[in-house]
């Protein structure tokens, strides 16, 4: 079950980052199980997870509908939740990870490599880039043993497009998809030598570029639509009001 809700997750993200259903219409269960081929249950639970993540609002006795926001309300709450997780990561550095930490973060930017390696063609690998990220994000926030500042990211992460499950492939640049994602990978990499090495200042400055330029992809994307170019548009800037 759990394997087919992740399934049926991404499919609706990348559906609803694609703008493919109408911004304020609602979301029926029984047409996108049918869709899909899956049960209304994991239909349910998909939306529950995009829920969570900003993209989906639920009304009361009406069930989920899509949900609009400006391109401010991203970027912006992208940029502070740089500064806390760049917070997190200056945390780890002066306090020290011990050696579980260090394995495991070392062990996810292995995994990030292999994938890297193998390209995103296939909806599994979307998923497993996503997972991950979400892990060493989250193994790096753990580790700063500050429960408020967990709180308050968890908090941002549920506006549209700001939580690091909310990762964007532009499947219609494919190269350009390689060059954003291994470049997020390098900054990975930086990040956590940096808090290795316990360099605190470094690391908070890293984590926090890394989100920066998150913000400004996505602000950048948004402004080459309106002007009309030539370029796919991002993914994820349909949702998004002028």
């Amino acid at each position: 079950m759990t394997t087919q809700v992740n399934r049926s997750t991404q499919a609706l993200r990348e559906d609803l980052l694609a703008g493919r259903f109408d911004r304020s219409g609602k979301l029926r269960e029984q047409a996108l199980a049918e869709a899909q081929g899956v049960s209304r249950t994991v239909i349910r639970l998909a939306l529950g997870e995009l829920e969570k993540e900003g993209l989906v609002i639920r009304e009361p006795n009406k069930g989920y509908r899509t949900r609009s926001f400006t391109l401010e309300e991203v970027t912006n709450a992208i940029l502070v939740r740089g500064e806390l997780e760049g917070m997190a990561a200056r945390l780890c550095a002066e306090c020290g990870l011990d050696e579980t930490t260090i394995k495991q973060l070392r062990s996810l930017l292995i995994q990030f490599d292999t994938l890297l390696a193998s390209g995103f063609e296939a909806l599994e690998q979307r998923i497993a880039w996503i997972e991950l990220n979400a892990q060493l994000h989250g193994a790096i926030i753990a580790a700063s043993n500050n429960d408020i500042l967990a709180d308050t990211i968890n908090s941002l992460s549920k506006i549209p497009l700001v939580s690091c499950r909310a990762i964007v492939f532009d499947m219609n640049d494919r190269s350009q998809n390689l060059i954003r994602l291994t470049g997020a990978q390098k900054d990975h990499r930086d990040v956590v030598a940096a808090i290795v090495a316990r360099q605190g200042g470094r690391a908070e400055y890293l984590m926090r570029e890394h989100a920066r330029k998150s913000a400004e992809n996505k602000r950048q994307g948004f402004v080459a639509m309106r002007q009309d170019k030539q370029s796919p548009a991002l993914p994820g800037l349909a949702l998004v009001e002028g």
